[in-house]
């Protein structure tokens, strides 16, 4: 139900919500101007006129009140007030959503910057910007090649640098410049001293990260528990204590990682069509249901399902999409779950199956294989239920030895993301050019 109208003054490029879900931000890059409406006031708006270059990309401070800005020279980075007529100016980044970050309480901006040294060499830095006043508190060179992201570590302890997937590392600096974690030494000195009690999972540290010759490409961060993941290039995954300062494991979905509760499991799809014509009967002059009609045009022979089985070592031999570019292989979703407990991540090069690692428990919990390609995964912010969208038009929901799904009623073209609600009821599905609110 449509409850009010917002009008820009042309077409709209990009759309973000503040933090308080108060103000709406709206990019129109043919006038190059930021437009706000305020949800509470539906007669106040403002606009503000980019007038040195095109506007690249946007991003709301934490205060609600200021807004990032960056033009396509990438000069420097403008910061715009909502409530006077104050402008800002930052130094230049390259982008906004991954080379800066705010603390979790939002009083501090940590910015990576790039400058030219001596004979022409390139050095990375970070700048820490305080947000009362936006002026540089502190900055501090890096031991990175060219740095890729930056993210603070749970209760904003340690910044986490990523640096280039060419290159295999990331770094734990303070706030104080103090290089504190390595992944090469953490690595280096858990394959000499580590016991590991789970075979499987000893035969991916020993051999399959051995040969790792790419870099890391996503960083995820837990919000309850002092611990984050790396994401690497080539099916790797590092799980690391931000406390202890230390590498708590090191997956590959490319190696015998064993399950320890449930799998992925194949059927042919007649025996899946018989069993639910049995279950569910039907008069001929009856159309097919949904389900029917799902099942029998599905590729492939077989129609997989969720069960619950002995353990059993993921699938090695997935069908693996033709790689057309970089952003099609490597570990580039991840999610830990609202408690910390699981971690839910995806390989690019096999997108129809899913990982689910146990933290407590330090073991692969479940790989599940689906019949399409997933679309995208998240968790219940309420309770440990993972949401899967495939691109079937297929909702699913997971939850520790239960699988369970539905058709999505009305197709969505270009299916693209799902977002919970924050009360862990409502389930919003976003497509190209149309969404659907579902209530569970």
């Amino acid at each position: 139900m449509v409850e009010f109208n917002l009008f820009c003054s042309d077409r709209v490029d990009y759309a973000e919500w503040s933090p308080n879900s108060l103000l709406l931000l709206c990019v129109v890059k043919r006038n190059n101007t930021i437009e706000v409406f305020s949800i509470a006031d539906l007669s106040w708006n403002c606009a503000f006129q980019n007038e040195d270059g095109s506007i690249l990309s946007v991003r709301w401070a934490m205060d609600n009140v200021h807004i990032l800005s960056l033009n396509d020279l990438g000069l420097q980075t403008v910061v715009w007030s909502i409530r006077d007529t104050r402008v800002y100016l930052l130094p230049g980044i390259r982008d906004l959503h991954n080379a800066c970050a705010f603390s979790s309480d939002g009083k501090w901006l940590a910015l990576l910057q790039r400058k030219s040294v001596a004979s022409h060499k390139q050095q990375d830095s970070v700048c820490l910007i305080l947000t009362t006043n936006w002026t540089c508190a502190h900055s501090f060179d890096i031991s990175t090649v060219q740095a890729s992201s930056i993210h603070w570590s749970y209760r904003d302890t340690y910044l986490i640098i990523r640096d280039h997937p060419l290159y295999p590392h990331y770094f734990l600096y303070s706030l104080d410049g103090t290089l504190c974690f390595s992944s090469l030494d953490a690595r280096s000195t858990t394959h000499a001293s580590k016991d590991v009690s789970n075979d499987a999972i000893k035969d991916t540290s020993n051999d399959a990260i051995k040969d790792t010759s790419l870099g890391f490409c996503s960083v995820c961060v837990a919000s309850s528990l002092p611990l984050f993941c790396v994401g690497g290039c080539e099916g790797l995954l590092q799980v690391v204590d931000s406390d202890r300062l230390l590498l708590l494991r090191e997956l590959c979905v490319f190696s015998s990682m064993g399950a320890q509760n449930t799998a992925g499991h194949g059927r042919p799809k007649q025996e899946v069509l018989e069993r639910w014509r049995r279950e569910h009967p039907r008069k001929k002059e009856e159309p097919p249901s949904a389900v029917e009609k799902t099942i029998m045009g599905c590729p492939g022979a077989f129609f997989f399902e969720m069960e619950t089985c002995a353990p059993t070592a993921a699938a090695t031999t997935a069908v693996m999409n033709r790689l057309g570019s970089v952003k099609d292989i490597g570990v580039h979703q991840i999610a830990f779950s609202h408690d910390g407990r699981f971690i839910a991540w995806k390989e690019n090069a096999r997108p129809s199956m899913l990982w689910v690692w146990d933290v407590k428990r330090d073991c692969l919990l479940t790989n599940v294989v689906f019949v399409s390609p997933v679309v995208a995964f998240q968790w219940s912010p309420i309770e440990c239920r993972l949401a899967i969208l495939t691109s079937n038009q297929t909702l699913y929901f997971w939850k520790q030895g239960e699988l369970v799904w539905s058709l999505l009623p009305n197709r969505i073209d270009g299916l693209r993301s799902l977002n919970w609600n924050a009360s862990g009821k409502e389930l919003l599905l976003i497509g190209l050019d149309s969404y659907q609110l579902c209530t569970l």
